[in-house]
């Protein structure tokens, strides 16, 4: 998941530029993003729920 995303650039004019991967951003994908939060709501009603990990 944290792997470069490459892209063609659109705005070059010659064939040769145009079709040569290019880094477009680099995707930063953290522990904390394995698992989401569960609501609060969820969690006041069921006891026995803990919250996720750094959330």
């Amino acid at each position: 998941m944290s792997k470069p995303i490459q892209g063609w650039n659109i705005y070059e004019g010659t064939a040769v530029n145009y079709y040569r991967p290019q880094t477009i951003i680099q995707p930063v994908f953290g522990i904390k993003d394995y698992l989401w939060p569960i609501s609060t709501n969820d969690l006041i009603v069921n006891n026995n729920l803990t919250q996720n990990p750094y959330w």
